[in-house]
């Protein structure tokens, strides 16, 4: 993730938003767009948690200072 709490003489670290990768199982990852995925976050992202419950499967983004963001799996 970004980090943004840094000195003013250092700058902060702003590469870019979150992206989303599809492992085939075999160790080979393909891009796969926001648009695609329908998540899309910035910020400073500390940790990612995949969680199931009886409404479906659900991502949790944690982000620094922020509000914690949960995504739901269309079925």
């Amino acid at each position: 993730g970004n980090l943004y709490g840094l000195k003013p003489e250092t700058g902060r670290y702003d590469a870019s938003e979150m992206l989303s990768f599809i492992n085939n199982g075999k160790g080979v990852f393909s891009y796969l767009p926001n648009q695609r995925s329908g998540i899309r976050s910035a910020g400073e992202i500390r940790d990612l948690k995949p969680i199931t419950t009886s409404a479906g499967s659900l991502l949790l983004v944690a982000r620094n200072n922020d509000g914690l963001q949960v995504f739901q799996r269309n079925k």
